[in-house]
């Protein structure tokens, strides 16, 4: 719980700093997600910036804690490093792979999803 609001407000701040200006595209629904929800707008504002998405079924999961992957992919995506690529011959596969790979490249403490071969 405490994970999910700090999610929260660290896309709130992220709006602030990157000149939020409203949602005026099309409204993105999410089955977990109700119309009164009290983070629907910047729910919707981080799906349209491409900073966060929702589950192949249709769900966000507002309550659910962010983990280290998502956060690190949270930062990537807000901040859109001229040096990030999502291609990468060695990718194992898994989703966050890009993410977590990039930011152990930079010395940045992650909990490493994969093996290296010596």
């Amino acid at each position: 719980m405490i994970g999910r609001k700090f999610l929260l407000a660290t896309i709130c701040i992220m709006m602030f700093l990157c000149g939020y200006s409203g949602v005026h595209a099309e409204e993105i629904k999410f089955q977990d997600v109700s119309k009164d929800h009290w983070a629907i707008d910047t729910i919707q504002w981080a799906v349209q910036e491409k900073i966060v998405d929702g589950y192949p079924d249709n769900t966000f999961k507002p309550e659910q804690v962010v983990g280290q992957k998502e956060f690190i992919t949270l930062l990537i995506r807000t901040f859109k490093p001229s040096d990030f690529s999502l291609d990468d011959p060695n990718n194992t596969g898994e989703w966050s792979y890009p993410y977590t790979h990039f930011a152990f490249s930079y010395g940045w403490y992650v909990i490493v999803p994969w093996k290296f071969s010596a």
